[in-house]
């Protein structure tokens, strides 16, 4: 087969390549046949050389096909467009289905830290209403009596506050896991 031969077939082997690819390995073939002969080598030798044209086009679209594959799945894999999309799905669904429970639980907390609140001052104002009930002159009940409420109540409101304080440590660190799994979803 003489090089004119040889580049035709190949030539028509690699159609469904970009033009500009076959141009690049078209010309890399001329090449291959210019070496050849100015070493002294035939036409067919060289052809004969490089391999029926048919299988070395079929390599040709083997690899682009590969190439194609990998590029498409680096492009899908980093694809900002779909990370903002799911983002404000992510968004979306937190904010409908969350938002309710969040809120009734900010509520519950806020009623457990006042009531840890009053229940401590209110103790703290039963220890020291005795010896100033006695002096504004109304009635007070048993000096033991206001003592005993004082610090019941005030170890209760105590009892409260780090209860609460306990509870908001807990719901802090859940949100922050769920936080970081929707951040680990948007990124994958």
């Amino acid at each position: 087969m003489n090089r004119k031969d040889y580049i035709n077939k190949l030539m028509n082997n690699l159609q469904g390549l970009p033009m500009e690819e076959v141009q690049d390995i078209l010309s890399d073939y001329e090449e291959h046949f210019e070496i050849g002969l100015s070493k002294g080598k035939s036409e067919e030798e060289i052809a004969s050389e490089l391999g029926d044209p048919r299988e070395v086009a079929e390599g040709y679209r083997s690899n682009y096909k590969y190439t194609q594959k990998e590029e498409t799945l680096v492009i899908n894999s980093n694809d900002n467009s779909k990370k903002f999309i799911l983002g404000l799905l992510l968004i979306g669904v937190n904010i409908v289905v969350l938002f309710v429970p969040a809120m009734t639980l900010f509520g519950i907390l806020m009623g457990l830290f006042g009531m840890g609140v009053g229940f401590t001052f209110g103790g703290i104002g039963m220890l020291f209403r005795f010896p100033f009930g006695y002096l504004i002159g109304t009635a007070s009940p048993h000096i033991l009596t206001s003592i005993g409420l004082g610090f019941g109540l005030g170890a209760l409101g105590l009892l409260v506050l780090v209860f609460t304080a306990f509870l908001i440590k807990i719901i802090f660190n859940l949100v922050s896991k769920y936080v970081k799994w929707n951040i680990e979803l948007i990124n994958r």
